[in-house]
């Protein structure tokens, strides 16, 4: 009886990704490798940022495209008000991606849905300027996001089969209806003797 719990246990805890089946901590763990995902787009942001102020010449194309665009177009109108701005800007969605990919590798669906739509608005300032080779790497990276946005799913769904109470550990009291139970109950007591006489 305990192997055939075992067995039921280990196979509810199994989740289904691409066709494999992975143990729940194994597809938890697939799931947070596609959630450091927005941690690269912040990070390569943020080395445009200081690229960009540095006149390095050089951008890097997972990098988000706002950030980009404010900048630059600060430099261009050489207004230090814009400037600013850009950086509170850039700043502020750097740190967006950065809790965006925080609450992902908590398994939570929110944050892959929220950061894939904002990365995917973002990738059509690329599309607009024609710099096909950024807006490529675009795309390609939302494809890497939906993988771990895929995972959420299955991973709860397995979490709940496991944490439900097996109906096995029922006692057969608890299985009867109630008019049933009571009557069982009451067969229990001890009926008054017979008279002697009987």
């Amino acid at each position: 009886m305990g192997e055939r719990t075992t067995q039921e246990n280990s196979e509810l805890a199994i989740v289904k990704l691409g066709g494999k089946n992975f143990s729940i901590p194994d597809a938890e763990a697939l799931c947070r490798r596609h959630a450091n995902g927005f941690f690269y787009i912040a990070g390569l942001s943020l080395i445009n940022m200081i690229a960009i102020a540095t006149d390095s010449g050089f951008t890097m194309s997972l990098g988000l495209g706002v950030t980009q665009l404010m900048q630059i177009f600060a430099l261009t109108a050489d207004d230090r008000f814009w400037m600013l701005m850009s950086y509170v800007v850039g700043s502020g969605t750097i740190a967006l991606f950065l809790l965006l990919g925080w609450r992902a590798r908590h398994v939570e669906r929110w944050p892959f849905v929220l950061g894939m739509w904002l990365y995917a608005a973002d990738s059509l300032i690329f599309l607009r300027y024609q710099d096909y080779l950024a807006f490529g790497f675009h795309v390609f990276w939302l494809f890497f996001l939906s993988a771990g946005l895929g995972a959420v799913a299955p991973i709860r769904d397995a979490k709940r089969r496991v944490s439900a109470p097996s109906r096995s550990d029922d006692t057969p009291s608890e299985k009867l209806p109630e008019f049933l139970r009571v009557k069982t109950q009451s067969s229990g007591t001890t009926s008054p003797a017979a008279p002697s006489g009987a």
